[in-house]
């Protein structure tokens, strides 16, 4: 294998109160009446009932599924055969400086392997790619993130020298979406996750549980990297 990259990113929701305001803010002015509604009287009606039912906590709960506002917690990631690494985000290191270090680490890589990182090609591999690759690049633009010139593959099609989704690999280009890397892990006899999902990652965050959030991550990459050589016929 030459250049491969297994990448796993855990998420939480938006925690920052300033974009939360803006963001509440934004869904409650762009409220639209329904539809049928005819007369300017059923139009408020709708309107007032919609803000009336409007649910804060729901809103901000969904940023989790949106790079834009959700924040990543965890990177995890290995090369090739490589150990895997996850860089943790915890009380004293943030979201920049996890994503610096992870672009950091792909240079160092470049370097090791002796191709400068601006010609290196990489591929880039993971499940539900357009997630990961997305809060990937996202992020890194919010951050201002110094990617050292490397190509984020977010966009990329599946199976091209850039990117590849073992979801997309499973379930066929266009195909209804299914197959989670646990059923995944259960269908092929791999020893899939212990008790622990990633809608437990934000409770184990807001109780600093980081190192649990991390060995989770670390675990979803080396599951990862076996489904993948499972579907590439791959046998070490």
């Amino acid at each position: 294998m030459d250049n491969l990259l297994f990448i796993d990113v855990e998420t939480i929701r938006c925690t920052d109160d300033f974009i939360m305001e803006q963001l509440l803010d934004k869904k409650l002015n762009n409220i639209k009446p329904s539809a049928n509604c005819k007369s300017d009287e059923a139009k408020a009606k709708s309107i007032q009932k919609q803000k009336d039912e409007f649910n804060p906590d729901s809103v901000i709960e969904k940023t989790v599924f949106d790079p834009s506002y959700g924040e990543l917690i965890t990177i995890g990631y290995a090369f090739d055969n490589e150990d895997v690494i996850a860089l943790q985000r915890d009380s004293y290191v943030d979201e920049k400086a996890i994503l610096q270090n992870f672009f950091d680490n792909i240079a160092a890589y470049a370097d090791k392997v002796n191709i400068p990182v601006k010609l290196i090609t990489i591929k880039w591999i993971a499940h539900n790619f357009n997630f990961d690759f997305g809060y990937i690049y996202k992020r890194s633009v919010i951050n201002n993130i110094n990617t050292h010139g490397l190509k984020i593959p977010f966009g990329c099609r599946h199976d091209s020298q850039y990117a590849y989704c073992t979801l997309q690999a499973w379930n066929g280009f266009g195909a209804k979406a299914g197959g989670s890397l646990d059923e995944l892990c259960f269908l092929l006899g791999l020893k899939g996750k212990d008790g622990f999902d990633g809608s437990m990652v934000y409770g184990a965050w807001k109780a600093g549980e980081y190192d649990r959030i991390s060995s989770y991550c670390r675990n979803d990459v080396d599951l990862l990297r076996q489904i993948y050589k499972r579907q590439q016929f791959i046998d070490d």
